[in-house]
């Protein structure tokens, strides 16, 4: 009689587990909206509590928002802490938060190396400010970096082919400025499905 009733518990308790691994997926995702719900409130005491409840859980998104708050309120530690952790799961704007911290020397020492890895990491995942920071550290030589138009340039050519105004900005600057083969016919173009 035994094995006929877990038998006939076998499909419940296959769709009670399926439950269970579903609703702590969905979890931290929810306390990362209702986190985000709560810091466009102004409710930073809400908002930080769930975030981090999330952030604990290995959202992201929650990770990157909650090491924004703490990066403004200078708890550079913490921000560090929680950027590198959405870095590494891959997330383009924990990436960029990582880099931005390693290029100001907060939470850590400045490390330009580490910085520019994590900024074309972030570029590479679609972060756009990130391209725009490198094409103008390959501009100016910062960074560390030696001047190099060509590496600048490319990096405006990925930016202004993702429409990303400032990138089509510089790059059409520079094509004004007789930049050498900037891409002009391409920034013209860049430039009208933009509608400036």
């Amino acid at each position: 009689m035994r094995v006929k009733t877990t038998r006939a518990l076998a499909p419940w308790l296959g769709l009670a587990a399926f439950a269970v691994v579903f609703g702590a997926q969905a979890e931290p995702q929810e306390d990362y909206r209702r986190g985000l719900n709560a810091y466009q409130e102004e409710d930073l005491i809400t908002a930080m509590r769930l975030l981090r409840k999330s952030a604990n859980e290995g959202n992201s998104s929650a990770q990157v928002l909650l090491a924004y708050i703490l990066d403004k309120a200078e708890d550079n530690a913490q921000a560090l802490a929680l950027y590198t952790a959405a870095a590494e799961q891959g997330d383009p704007e924990g990436q960029f938060g990582l880099a931005e911290m390693y290029a100001a020397g907060e939470g850590t020492d400045r490390d330009n190396e580490k910085a520019i890895f994590w900024y074309k990491r972030a570029a590479e995942g679609g972060q756009m400010r990130a391209t725009l920071v490198l094409a103008l550290a390959y501009l100016e030589g910062g960074l560390g970096l030696q001047p190099d138009r060509a590496s600048a340039i490319d990096w405006l050519k990925r930016g202004a082919a993702q429409g990303y105004a400032p990138a089509v900005s510089v790059l059409t600057r520079l094509n004004e400025q007789g930049a050498g083969s900037a891409g002009g016919d391409e920034t013209q173009k860049q430039k009208q499905q933009l509608g400036q």
